[in-house]
């Protein structure tokens, strides 16, 4: 008697959705990109070799979350060759650290519960940033869309110190090189099977 009304409780309640695992679609519109606005020289610098995803479930937008994005380090252009290879040789060091990743985390707050197809969504979101080696916490508010149900497009942006990445800038650069950049990334998704 028991055992039937534990399963027919069990029978009544609404299956629980599961968190469905999401890859960053290779050769799409993902890109990062940092800014350095300095007092002599701003530039941008970008790539569009970025790989991983996310293990979420958008029907409950609330608490831990599978994130791994990985970025090429080496492939970051600023529109002047030289200083590419100054970039990766002096400061980013990218024959050490190839790679920078973002990882985490926690969805902290959300403009709603859930994200339904055709609906976009802000989160903030909370994880780690590993950067020239050095890992440390890293807070943003994501803009998540979901055009069509196996799609997914995330946007974000937050500063970087390099200091806090033990990412030193030459007295030379003092005025060329902002110790403070400003970073965005942007990723489309698609919903694996």
């Amino acid at each position: 008697m028991i055992a039937t009304l534990l399963v027919l409780v069990a029978a009544a309640r609404p299956a629980a959705a599961e968190a469905s695992r999401w890859e960053i679609a290779p050769g799409g519109e993902s890109r990062v990109e940092f800014e350095s606005k300095a007092a002599l020289e701003s530039f941008t610098g970008r790539t569009k070799q970025v790989s991983g995803g996310c293990t979420f479930d958008p029907d409950r937008l609330s608490g831990e979350v599978t994130l791994e994005v990985a970025v090429e380090m080496a492939s970051f252009d600023t529109g002047l060759g030289k200083r590419n290879q100054h970039m990766r040789d002096n400061h980013l060091h990218t024959d050490r650290f190839p790679r920078s990743w973002l990882r985490g985390g926690t969805i902290e707050a959300s403009s709603a519960s859930s994200l339904p197809v055709g609906g976009a969504v802000s989160v903030d979101f909370v994880g780690e940033l590993e950067l020239h080696g050095v890992r440390r916490p890293v807070a943003c508010t994501i803009t998540l869309s979901r055009p069509a149900p196996d799609m997914l497009t995330a946007t974000a942006e937050f500063p970087v110190k390099l200091a806090d990445h033990d990412i030193k800038r030459p007295q030379m650069l003092l005025l060329k090189l902002a110790e403070e950049q400003r970073v965005r990334v942007n990723l489309a998704l698609r919903k694996q099977s």
